[in-house]
């Protein structure tokens, strides 16, 4: 098994997955009101990233699936990983994990 027997869907997912893992476009806004100090964190480079490499990974599943056998574990394992970075990348964009705040 080599990369080329990966489809181009799951090359897509993880190369997404792991570009979204490095770039940011960040919005952080803070108050204090009263001595209440209330936060946001919005990534909109990781929300993007991070839905389209679970819409390129999910569509990558489904390729390996219909594909040949011999190269379906490696593709439909390239396809989670992506998957798995798109959802990590997504859930950090919104700040549901990971938050500066």
């Amino acid at each position: 098994m080599s990369l080329r027997d990966l489809s181009g869907a799951a090359k897509g997912a993880l190369i997404l997955g792991i570009i979204g893992l490095v770039f940011s476009i960040n919005f952080t806004n803070t108050s204090n009101i009263n001595g209440v100090v209330t936060c946001s964190h919005t990534d909109i480079a990781k929300i993007a990233l991070g839905a389209l490499a679970i819409i390129v990974g999910a569509s990558g599943e489904i390729q390996a699936l219909r594909g040949p056998a011999a190269s379906r574990l490696l593709n439909m394992g390239a396809s989670g990983a992506g998957v798995l970075l798109g959802i990590y990348n997504l859930l950090t964009g919104l700040s549901i994990i990971n938050s500066p705040c």
